[in-house]
């Protein structure tokens, strides 16, 4: 098996830093560099750290990871695959509060949907019990103040009509009193 250090002594890695690196490194005082190369068909990763003591560069540092690829790779393939994982558990939770907050919004609706349809089918004693507020509390306050208008309108016609039938009655009696037979 060949050593790491036999590898840059037999050339198959290149012992220099590309200029990219040296760039970013100590000419734009960037932390960390990475860096992609290829053997052959293999490609790999070398990742370069200047060293500092005291705030004087000694050197930089780089580490291929040629032997390790494969591990990279698997580190890759699960770190992917958890925040696969995580974003689609945030899809989930998402799609699922904004069922509940759609429901929760549309629930006066509703009830003051089917309560209008009760008041269509004749019942005026309906009264819409919600805690909504801005519009649709205003819609609804004023829902319940028109099926109570409603319902004297209704008691007052019936009242009316009652008063019309007993005079309509007290005439028609009035009348066969003075006309008898």
């Amino acid at each position: 098996a060949t050593s790491r250090p036999e590898l840059y002594q037999s050339s198959i890695l290149d012992s220099r830093i590309p200029g990219t690196a040296f760039a970013g490194l100590v000419l734009e005082g960037q932390r960390y560099f990475q860096h992609s190369e290829k053997v052959g068909e293999i490609d790999y990763a070398v990742g370069y750290r200047p060293l500092m003591l005291d705030g004087r560069l000694l050197g930089l540092l780089g580490v291929p990871t040629l032997y390790q690829q494969q591990d990279v790779e698997e580190e890759l393939v699960e770190r992917n695959a958890f925040l696969l994982g995580l974003y689609s558990v945030l899809l989930v939770l998402t799609i699922v509060s904004g069922i509940v907050l759609a429901n929760q919004l549309t629930r006066p609706i509703r009830e003051l949907t089917k309560a209008a349809a009760a008041v269509g089918r004749g019942n005026l004693d309906v009264v819409v019990r919600t805690k909504a507020s801005g519009e649709v509390g205003e819609l609804v306050g004023t829902f319940n103040r028109m099926t109570e208008e409603l319902r004297r309108n209704r008691e007052e016609l019936s009242r009316i009509e009652r008063e019309l039938a007993w005079k309509e009655m007290a005439k028609q009696v009035a009348h066969e009193i003075k006309n008898p037979l």
